[in-house]
């Protein structure tokens, strides 16, 4: 588990060592939290997609993650990126 990825330092860090990480301690499940990856607040497709593609299997997320319009539709349609379950039920 990947805890809190701030921005782009945070991005950066984890696309740099993700694999050699996975590989090293043979990890089979990558667990990242997201809520804050873009600019520090929220999330964006691509840049999930990006950090998906590294290696990252799985992301969390938290209050912060509704920040970003974008976001809405892409954690419908991304099983990979979950949201708080203790949210209300009409809450995407």
């Amino acid at each position: 588990m990947i805890g809190d990825v701030v921005a782009k330092p945070g991005r950066l860090a984890v696309l740099e060592r993700i694999q050699d990480l996975r590989e090293q301690h043979d990890i089979d499940l990558a667990i990242m939290n997201a809520e804050n990856l873009a600019g520090g607040f929220s999330v964006t497709p691509s840049l999930c997609e990006q950090l998906f593609a590294s290696g990252i299997d799985v992301m969390s997320s938290g209050n912060h993650i509704f920040d970003k319009k974008e976001a809405i539709p892409y954690i419908a349609k991304q099983p990979r990126l979950i949201r708080p379950a203790n949210y209300p039920p009409n809450t995407p």
